[in-house]
């Protein structure tokens, strides 16, 4: 028959067990709006970031921005975090356009994997030498439900990453 010090004993092992195998996550979610600028929001659904790229610049490795339907006249370079950005509700609705600005629409260069994702927006609005609408140097992130459209490169090279 168990005694009360086995039992304590069992629960601590059993509670240690369950605390160090749970991951710790400390993974945030990021809003972005542009309905609200030119604040810069505190990150929730009530008072969201009004760029993808300001949620960019504070998101961390696992966290997720999920971006309100609208047209960002921006840029985005990931920078190496492994961030999962995601629209709403879509890219027939969602739109990451670089017209106008001298920049490549998604920038991946700084070793981006699997992990950093991009999925549901339209990309468009840049004409460049390479990597219109998204460049990818060493990197493999994951592309999903996007579009890329009126993005050209008039001097395209193979061998160069382009989209």
């Amino acid at each position: 028959m168990p005694t009360t010090r086995m039992r304590r004993s069992n629960v601590y092992s059993a509670l240690l067990i369950i605390l160090t195998a749970a991951p710790a996550t400390g993974q945030s979610t990021w809003y972005v709006d542009d309905d609200v600028c030119p604040a810069v929001g505190a990150r929730t659904v009530d008072d969201p970031f009004c760029s993808i790229q300001h949620a960019s610049n504070a998101a961390s490795d696992g966290d997720t921005i999920i971006v309100a339907p609208r047209v960002y006249y921006e840029a985005i370079p990931f920078n190496g975090v492994a961030v999962r950005s995601c629209s709403s509700e879509g890219a027939s609705v969602t739109r990451i356009d670089a017209s106008g600005l001298n920049d490549t629409v998604v920038t991946c260069v700084s070793r981006e994997g699997p992990a950093t994702i991009l999925e549901g927006f339209r990309i468009t609005g840049r004409h460049a030498t390479y990597g219109a609408g998204m460049l990818t140097v060493s990197s493999s992130p994951t592309v999903t439900n996007c579009v890329f459209t009126g993005n050209t490169c008039p001097q395209f090279r193979p061998g160069w990453p382009h989209a």
